[in-house]
């Protein structure tokens, strides 16, 4: 379960761009914009907070949150027990913060798209949920993924939940 296997398990640009809310984003403008994105989270934060998300710029958090976020999870979750994995497959996972769902879309490509728990993800950009569903719309249509800009309410009271904060602990 070496580097080869994350490498596999990624999602690669030419895979996820076609369901990008600007498809047609072009390879320099993506590392441009991560650039912006970049420096906006790490050096000059106080925009955060306000900051309001354009198609341009969700496409390429997407590019460059998607494919790092998948080889993250593959990582992490070949160090588990398969016990412990199997397990996971069968919880209800909540991602707070979800952004374009990149780790819930993590999550399934890591199962293969056999997942037994409910998939939801909640975050409060619209624009970012409307990725979101667009990307499980092409990568994964037959997969039942809800997106919320609301906390939702318990499907199945019996099953166990795992909350995410992947990408959003740091934002709280």
């Amino acid at each position: 379960m070496g580097f080869e296997r994350v490498v596999m398990m990624s999602f690669t640009l030419d895979e996820i761009k076609p369901f990008f809310l600007e498809p047609k984003l072009e390879d320099r403008k993506i590392a441009s914009i991560l650039e912006k994105i970049k420096v906006m989270y790490t050096i000059d934060r106080k925009g955060l907070p306000s900051k309001k998300w354009t198609r341009t710029e969700v496409s390429a958090y997407s590019a460059f949150y998607l494919t790092t976020n998948a080889a993250k999870l593959t990582w992490l979750f070949d160090q588990l027990s398969e016990e412990l994995k199997e397990e996971l497959r069968h919880c209800d996972i909540i991602d707070f913060g979800t952004g374009p769902g990149t780790y819930l879309l993590a999550f399934l490509r890591y199962f293969e798209g056999e997942v037994a728990g409910d998939l939801m993800g909640v975050d409060k950009e619209e624009l970012m949920l409307e990725q979101a569903q667009k990307l499980t719309r092409g990568l994964y249509p037959k997969a039942s993924l809800e997106f919320f800009q609301h906390i939702p309410p318990p499907h199945n009271d019996q099953k166990k939940r795992l909350l995410i904060f992947g990408n959003s602990l740091n934002e709280l």
